[in-house]
């Protein structure tokens, strides 16, 4: 009889947190003991962690940055936890807002501007169906908007790993300072405070407004790397019936006046008053920074001798 009375006493207390997770109140028994220990706000709406859950709500606040997550449905895997981490079946969300927070003023108690310090995600987590139906990251002096993304992506530590992304409809927008006299524009100083990388990303319809000075392509492709100020670019393809398509590789900069050293390679569009002894192939190299660029270009053709 004792045994058996020690043999419910162990094993009771496991089960019944088991048997929580099958309950929507004790689903929500347990998000709420989540926001207590980590930063994160979460409002329930409906379902269970043992299968859909629906989140009205879900908010993560760090030392520079926060992300907030609306209309959330998501199931989890389980097994996952068995390893320290949490995976989903699926994962989707009506809207995502992820806001990069300006740096502290200088001489405040805060973390200062030259402080190296990464965001660090309080567990790691890792999705093969990502779908987000509106994003939105902004940061001091911009933005970048899109339409609907699906994804297979891994978050750990300070790094979000997308592997691959297909997007819809982005735009990307950064002001600069009031253009009030013939002085140049002083670009925005962008640090991110963390590590993004990007396995493959195609954009459908992509959009730009710097500064006032608009531009859009058909298509876009991406490859590469961000690391606070520093964006390190494998690969770029962009496809545009004004502009021919496009391969560009190199590095960029996003501090003072944005230095880079970028090569493209590409064909030019159709044109009717081409000359016909030129290639429409072009190789650029471009160094310097956007107040002093150094462009070299060359291009290929024939010459018919009579």
């Amino acid at each position: 009889m004792l045994w058996r009375v020690l043999a419910w006493s162990v094993l009771l207390p496991p089960f019944a947190v088991v048997l929580l997770l099958f309950t929507e109140r004790g689903s929500q028994l347990v998000l709420d003991n989540v926001g207590r220990l980590a930063p994160i706000e979460i409002e329930h709406s409906g379902g269970t962690l043992a299968g859909t859950l629906e989140l009205q709500r879900l908010v993560w606040r760090s030392e520079g940055l926060e992300l907030e997550l609306q209309g959330v449905v998501l199931e989890l895997i389980p097994s996952c936890l068995w390893y320290s981490k949490v995976c989903f079946q699926q994962l989707q969300a009506r809207e995502l807002e992820l806001a990069v927070l300006p740096s502290p003023p200088e001489g405040s108690d805060a973390v200062a501007d030259d402080d190296d310090t990464l965001v660090v995600f309080p567990f790691p987590l890792e999705t093969e169906h990502l779908q987000v139906d509106a994003l939105r990251v902004h940061w001091q002096g911009g933005e970048w908007r899109q339409g609907q993304i699906t994804a297979s992506v891994q978050i750990y530590g300070s790094t979000i790993d997308i592997r691959k992304a297909e997007v819809a409809n982005a735009k990307l927008t950064l002001q600069g300072s009031p253009d009030t006299s013939s002085e140049p524009v002083i670009l925005p100083e962008i640090n991110l405070p963390l590590e993004l990388l990007v396995g493959e990303l195609t954009i459908a319809s992509a959009g730009w407004d710097l500064s006032g000075a608009l531009g859009q392509v058909d298509q876009l492709g991406l490859r590469g790397a961000w690391l606070r100020q520093e964006l390190q670019v494998q690969e770029l393809r962009i496809a545009a019936e004004e502009f021919g398509s496009w391969v560009a590789r190199g590095s960029l900069e996003f501090a003072g006046p944005w230095p880079l050293a970028v090569t493209l390679d590409g064909e030019m569009p159709t044109l009717d008053a081409w000359p016909s002894l030129l290639d429409r192939t072009l190789a650029l190299k471009a160094s310097g920074d956007l107040t002093a660029l150094l462009i070299t270009a060359s291009m290929g053709g024939s010459v018919d001798v009579a």
